[in-house]
C-alpha cells in the first residue's frame, strides 16, 4: 500500500515521459481529482474503514456525516457489527415488519446519511460501522494519505490524470486515447476487486423469511 502521492506522481512523470517528477500543485490537483473520481466509480475494498459509534441510551438514529468526518455519502455502508455480531440491514419502509423482533436490525433512511436501529439502543453495545470513505485532498507530494491505496491502482490512477492534463490542454485526441486506456484498465481491474479473495469461499444464500428472522405459526 501507498500512504503519500510520490509514486502516483512518479509514474505519471514516466507515461509523459518526463525528464524529472512533477509535484506542482497543478499536477497535485490533478492526481487529487482523479483518485476522487476513481473513488466514485466503484466500492473499492481498499476505500473502507471502522468506526467504533459512540452511542447514547434510548436514541435511535445517527446521522453518519457528523458521527464519521469521511464518511461517502455516495458509497456509504459496507457492514454493521455489535459485539462482533453482523447487524443485518432492512429498508427504512419495512422497519414495522421487524419492530417486535429481539434481533436488532439497522436502516438507512431516504437521505443516506441518518442511520437507525429497530431495538432500542441501551448505550453500552458495542457498533463498529464499516463504511466507505470519502477522500481528503492532500497539498504534497509526501503529506500521509487519509486512503491506503494498492500499488496495483498506481496505472490506473496515473491513467486518469493523463487524461486531466491532456484534456486540460486541449489536447483532444491525446485526451481521447488516455480515456480508452483508462477505461479499459478499469474494466481489467474491477473484477479482480470484485472476486473472493479466500479460494473456495462457499456463497451464502439465505431465505428471505429467516433472514428477517419471520417464524410461521400454525393454528391446531
Amino acid at each position: 500500500m501507498i500512504t503519500t502521492l510520490l509514486p502516483i506522481l512518479q509514474a505519471t512523470s514516466r507515461k509523459l515521459k518526463e525528464s524529472s517528477t512533477d509535484t506542482s500543485s497543478l499536477r497535485i490537483g490533478y492526481t487529487n481529482d482523479a483518485i476522487r473520481y476513481i473513488l466514485s466509480v466503484f466500492r473499492w475494498g481498499w476505500s473502507k474503514k471502522k468506526k467504533d459509534l459512540t452511542l447514547v441510551a434510548s436514541d435511535q438514529e445517527y446521522v453518519l456525516t457528523t458521527e464519521i468526518s469521511d464518511y461517502s455519502v455516495i458509497r456509504g455502508i459496507y457492514e454493521i457489527y455489535d459485539g462482533g455480531d453482523k447487524i443485518t440491514p432492512v429498508p427504512y419502509n419495512n422497519t414495522d415488519s421487524v419492530s417486535s423482533s429481539d434481533n436488532q436490525y439497522f436502516y438507512l433512511k431516504p437521505d443516506d446519511i441518518t442511520l437507525g436501529f429497530t431495538k432500542t439502543i441501551a448505550g453500552t453495545e458495542d457498533i463498529d460501522i464499516w463504511y466507505y470513505a470519502e477522500w481528503t485532498d492532500v497539498a504534497d507530494s509526501t503529506s500521509t494519505l487519509s486512503i491506503s491505496i494498492p500499488e496495483s491502482m498506481i496505472e490506473l490512477i496515473a491513467l486518469y490524470i493523463k487524461y486531466l492534463i491532456h484534456d486540460g490542454k486541449r489536447q483532444r485526441f491525446d485526451a481521447r486515447n488516455a480515456l480508452l486506456d483508462f477505461k479499459q484498465a478499469l474494466d481489467t481491474i474491477i473484477p479482480q476487486q470484485a472476486s473472493a479473495k479466500i479460494k473456495d469461499q462457499p456463497r451464502r444464500v439465505y431465505n428471505m423469511f429467516s433472514y428477517l428472522g419471520f417464524k410461521r405459526t400454525y393454528k391446531v
